[in-house]
């Protein structure tokens, strides 16, 4: 139980740290807001420039996927992104140096003019360039041992099966396997966490005693030595605070935010102003909370300082001072452009206004695409799971195809059977009589024993006049036949107008192009970089999670299709619909449909509020009614 010292200690500490809080506030905010319209101008010109890499390297507009995995294990992916590591690790390193620059020259009764700032920034970054080297050279020497353990644990328990086995079945493999990441991921974080609290005093000692980088790492290392769990534990338990209030910051605008939705949601001239309203005040409690963590963590650090230095008797920082009559002014000054932030917050307000007009228009009607048939109650790729799709109403189903060693196209989503059937065998090792003999349905329960991997011309006889297909090509190994087979067979048995191609392999969805120029193709993206929106293809299939509002609009502004996947989450599919996505790809076709059909029979009050919390990303009734009770799970499958 903690002592009544340790608890005046920490009231101590508390009311210190929010008292430097109070005192240096106006310099804090101000550095603060040009230090993140620097790190933005500066993100749009770095990302231009590895745009241009990107285009030059590949000559596409866009790389995704396979492409993206390529160019970054090549010598200008590798050169590029430590850039962009080395880059994300300055902007943190930058945005703490400067909230303890401005308290140290504040408590130092030296200049605060944004030029100051700002040399005295440059300054220490120069002489500290060999602590930046070493610095990184300890994370790449920690990192390196760790993903080379990682790699060799992957490779000698995951790579026997397709990988999709082990996270459906979870044999013990699998478990060791995460048993070995965790204790290396945990080894990992516990050295990165030691060497962060032994070096949490270098700018302080920088900044306050006027020492070298070097002298001021010895010191740290000195001063924290016999100290590191008292410090560690009073850093790690202010992130929990954080956490807390983060949590309480949501939870009350949640409950307030949804008095005044119900309040005006009958009214649309008020509910449109005050739907903008509240996401404009949103987005400030975030940018103030974000403010508040990252300064008091660098005031707790100062703190930390100064009560060590008096344990160690070494003289430490003074109390805030009044800012310098000079610095007063100048930072005083900066409130004389009250009137251009009136304007250019007034604007802000009236684009968000349209916006939320925009957003409060009902939504398409949304097309439910079967994720490997009805995978929820029938054996995935299966003909019984797409029949199950056909009988609850779906309108597409999204299938898998590759070819057996005698250049049959069947249906099935894993390079081998061993998650479906126990069969260990790849594939396109194994004949079509062999694939047929494997009963891919007794894994899944007695009512289905006997169900077989049905080809790609079964599937589609079934289909055909009952269901749209998507079907994706599968490229686990080197296939160059696949794409004009499909569009061959897929045109004899005229099919064309009642299915897309899709796949991960942009190449492929070429080759059905030039195999079948009427075929409509989509790709399947799960990272990219650049206008994915201009890639030659009729629609693009991505992943819900990596889906932005600004992609949504480009995709539509091109006149192509979108479908999203895989969403089982009932929140998430309301989500995905009032943001506009016109396709969703589902394990739970039912629970979709039903979802559509709620909202088909609401009445324009209920439909506007809804989209309002969506807006606002509040919880609504009609989520909670389809989560309870429908479990959610699977979420997040591999396309």
């Amino acid at each position: 139980m903690p002592s009544r010292e340790t608890f005046r200690s920490v009231h101590s500490l508390t009311t210190g740290v929010l008292d430097d809080f109070r005192r240096a506030l106006f310099p804090l905010v101000t550095f603060e807001i040009l230090f993140k319209c620097v790190v933005a101008v500066f993100t749009l010109g770095a990302g231009a420039i590895v745009l241009a890499i990107l285009v030059r390297t590949t000559g596409s507009s866009a790389v995704t996927n396979d492409d993206l995995v390529h160019f970054g294990l090549s010598p200008q992916g590798v050169l590029v992104g430590a850039i962009l590591l080395v880059s994300t690790l300055l902007v943190l390193v930058l945005e703490h140096l400067g909230v303890m620059a401005i308290v140290a020259r504040h408590q130092r009764g030296q200049g605060l003019r944004i030029r100051d700032v700002a040399e005295a920034l440059g300054t220490i970054l120069v002489r500290s360039w060999h602590l930046k080297g070493t610095g990184l050279a300890f994370l790449g020497l920690t990192a390196a041992p760790v993903a080379l353990l990682a790699g060799l644990t992957y490779v000698t328990l995951l790579t026997r099966h397709d990988i999709n086995y082990y996270l459906h079945d979870r044999p013990p493999s699998f478990i060791v396997a995460v048993a070995i990441g965790g204790v290396l991921g945990a080894v990992f974080l516990a050295i990165v966490a030691y060497a962060y609290v032994r070096t949490i005093f270098l700018f302080p000692v920088i900044l306050y005693e006027d020492r070298t980088p070097r002298e001021a790492l010895h010191e740290s290392l000195a001063r924290t030595h016999g100290a590191i769990l008292r410090f560690g534990s009073i850093l790690l338990a202010w992130q929990a605070v954080g956490f807390i209030l983060s949590a309480l910051l949501v939870r009350g605008f949640a409950a307030i935010a949804a008095l005044l939705l119900h309040a005006v949601a009958a009214r649309l001239w008020a509910l449109i102003p005050t739907v903008a309203l509240l996401m404009g005040v949103q987005a400030v409690l975030l940018a103030i909370l974000s403010f508040f963590l990252v300064t008091t963590h660098c005031l707790i650090i100062i703190a930390l300082y100064r009560e060590r230095n008096q344990e160690l008797g070494v003289g430490g920082p003074c109390p805030l001072v009044p800012l310098p009559e000079r610095d007063a002014r100048s930072l005083r000054s900066l409130l004389r452009y009250w009137k251009a932030g009136l304007v250019v917050s007034l604007a802000s307000y009236s684009l968000l206004c349209f916006g939320v007009l925009r957003g409060l228009a009902p939504p398409e009607r949304v097309i439910v695409t079967a994720h490997k048939g009805y995978s929820a109650i029938a054996p995935e790729n299966t003909l019984s799971s797409f029949r199950k799709a056909i009988e609850v109403g779906a309108d597409y189903a999204e299938l898998d195809v590759q070819t057996t060693s005698d250049g049959v196209i069947v249906v099935n989503h894993d390079r081998d059977l061993m998650r479906v059937g126990n069969e260990p065998r790849r594939i396109r090792q194994m004949t079509l009589a062999e694939v047929k003999a494997v009963d891919i349905g007794k894994v899944y329960g007695p009512p289905f024993v006997g169900e077989r991997v049905p080809t790609l011309e079964e599937v589609i006889d079934l289909a055909k006049g009952k269901i749209r297909l998507q079907i994706e090509l599968k490229y686990y190994d080197r296939d160059d036949a696949l794409a004009g087979e499909v569009a061959r067979l897929v045109e004899a048995k005229g099919f064309e107008d009642q299915c897309v191609i899709i796949s991960l392999n942009y190449e492929g969805l070429l080759q059905v192009r030039r195999a079948n120029p009427r075929l409509r193709t989509a790709a399947i993206v799960t990272v990219s970089v650049g206008d994915i929106d201009r890639l030659d293809v009729d629609a693009l299939s991505v992943n819900s999670r990596h889906l932005s509002n600004s992609l949504i609009r480009a995709v539509k502004s091109r006149h192509k299709d979108l479908y999203a996947w895989t969403v089982d989450d009932p929140r998430r599919m309301l989500n995905l619909i009032e943001r506009g996505v016109p396709n969703i790809v589902t394990n739970r076709p039912d629970l979709l449909i039903r979802i559509r059909d709620e909202l088909a029979g609401m009445s324009d009050v209920e439909r506007r509020l809804l989209a309002a919390r969506h807006l606002l990303g509040l919880e609504s009734e009609l989520e909670l009614r389809a989560s309870s009770g429908e479990g959610g799970g699977g979420e997040e499958e591999s396309p």
